[in-house]
């Protein structure tokens, strides 16, 4: 009689080690995935290394598979995996700069980048990466392996992951929520028109992260307004496990209202700010919607005169 398994609480890092398991323990999951990359050499399948949670100065990578030829041949496959999250600004961007980074220098003759996602993030990808994995592609390899006692429970996985991409990310829009994000547009265009904030479209029920563009900020970071939670933050996009030492070489220069903390996979100069309901009228809330705008743009303000600073930052960590 086969068990009952039960994953509750599944996150993104239970599907990275998964993913790291099955390219190193099973062949034929290894070559199904590599046959996913247009173009990627047939013959280069040998899997040298497999790392997780790859620190770089622009950010992180979720997972780095480093794979040889019959020939000596090395190629190079970053993934990056969401399971209900959104994309950080440039965020996929990034990794195909760091692939074009190993082949430039002579660390591999191919690199490619796969999102590894619901399938429902495959139209925000399109044009950024070389390949989308689904995890319904990974559920369907799995049911029409070979038997094995293990793929039962690898299947409850990756329906568990699946269940919760679907109670996490709704596209669907909903019109009050909608209408508060253009309100907030309009405001910050008439407010604070050098954050930089798109015109939104339509938004779905739980789209409570505002993420401005300025021209002067400098490269690789980005400043989130999190309105639900009554947040600002400066994001060091994917430092999250260097928050201290951004905490140590940032934090003596920081304004008294500012502090370090992690957000999620990165690291934050974060301003406390009164929380949004965004599914409520705009008009009671334009006090606290004019203190957020007025946090992003002292973030944006500081990041400017902290230019070198932040150099400092990001040439310390690539040279560690």
């Amino acid at each position: 009689m086969s068990p009952r398994i039960e994953i509750r609480g599944i996150c993104e890092q239970d599907i990275d080690l998964f993913m790291l398991e099955e390219c190193a323990s099973n062949q034929p999951f290894l070559d199904w995935l590599l046959s996913q990359v247009p173009g990627w050499p047939k013959e280069c399948r040998e899997l040298l290394t497999g790392a997780r949670s790859i620190d770089h100065a622009d950010g992180e990578s979720d997972l780095e598979l480093t794979v040889m030829g019959s020939a000596g041949h090395v190629g190079r496959l970053l993934v990056e995996n969401k399971l209900a999250a959104g994309f950080q600004p440039h965020q996929l961007e990034r990794y195909r700069g760091r692939a074009a980074m190993y082949v430039e220098r002579g660390e591999c003759a191919h690199a490619a980048v796969i999102l590894l996602a619901p399938r429902c993030y495959a139209g925000r990808a399109a044009g950024k990466v070389d390949a989308v994995v689904s995890y319904e592609d990974v559920e369907a390899w799995l049911a029409t392996s070979e038997p094995d006692p293990r793929i039962g429970y690898k299947l409850r996985l990756i329906r568990s992951a699946l269940a919760k991409s679907r109670r996490g990310y709704n596209p669907e829009s909903d019109g009050a929520v909608s209408e508060f994000w253009h309100r907030y547009w309009q405001q910050a265009e008439a407010e604070a028109p050098q954050l930089g904030l798109e015109q939104p479209g339509a938004k779905p029920a739980g789209a409570g992260f505002v993420w401005f563009s300025p021209s002067g900020l400098p490269e690789n970071l980005n400043i989130c307004h999190k309105l639900t939670r009554g947040f600002v933050d400066l994001h060091f996009p994917e430092w999250g496990g260097r928050a201290h030492a951004l905490k140590v070489q940032l934090g003596p220069h920081l304004d008294a209202d500012m502090s370090v903390a992690r957000a999620g996979k990165s690291a934050a100069i974060r301003m406390r700010v009164p929380a949004l309901n965004i599914g409520r009228p705009f008009e009671g809330q334009l006090d606290a919607v004019r203190k957020g705008l007025d946090a992003a743009r002292r973030l944006c303000a500081w990041a400017d005169r902290s230019r070198a600073r932040i150099r400092q930052v990001y040439a310390k960590a690539s040279g560690s």
